[in-house]
């Protein structure tokens, strides 16, 4: 069941999927017609590259088809970059505080079906460096797809 807190979320568009933790996954699901994905990253630890699997099968059973096929957009920022997420300057969310992540490979970037998207904005799975709260205090989560508007790239591919 989805609260009206995560209701609003996802009105605003501030993310679509969220992975929680301790539960291994907490989904909202708002689909967007994408491209084809399986890409390795080989930066990624033995234990984050299972939980990114796990991570993806989940969301492949929800959506109720394979993600396999779908490829990374060339315009999109690299998997394996480091981004600072940011809030909102006009009311201080989507999360608590800002805090540093990588762009991860759950599943492919998109682009936003939204009129309250920027031209050419996607989506990003972001994997945190640490567990993080939301505005609302929801959480705390590991990773989450958000909103290009709300990252801001802070290098370039990095080991993690």
């Amino acid at each position: 069941m989805i609260s009206t807190t995560t209701s609003q979320k996802v009105e605003k568009g501030l993310f679509l999927v969220v992975v929680a933790a301790p539960v291994e996954v907490a989904l909202i699901v708002n689909v967007i017609a994408g491209h084809n994905y399986l890409v390795d990253d080989p930066d990624s630890t033995d234990k984050t590259r299972s939980k990114t699997l796990a991570d993806r099968a989940a969301l492949e059973q929800i959506l109720g088809h394979s993600l396999a096929d779908r490829l990374w957009p060339s315009e999109a920022m690299a998997l394996g970059t480091p981004v600072r997420v940011i809030q909102d300057p006009e009311w201080g969310g989507p999360w608590a505080r800002e805090f540093f992540g990588v762009i991860d490979d759950t599943a492919p970037p998109e682009l936003i079906a939204s009129p309250k998207a920027q031209p050419g904005e996607f989506t990003y799975f972001v994997r945190f460096n640490e567990p993080e709260l939301d505005r609302d205090g929801d959480g705390p989560y590991r990773k989450a797809m958000i909103w290009g508007r709300y990252l801001l790239q802070v290098g370039t591919r990095r080991d993690h």
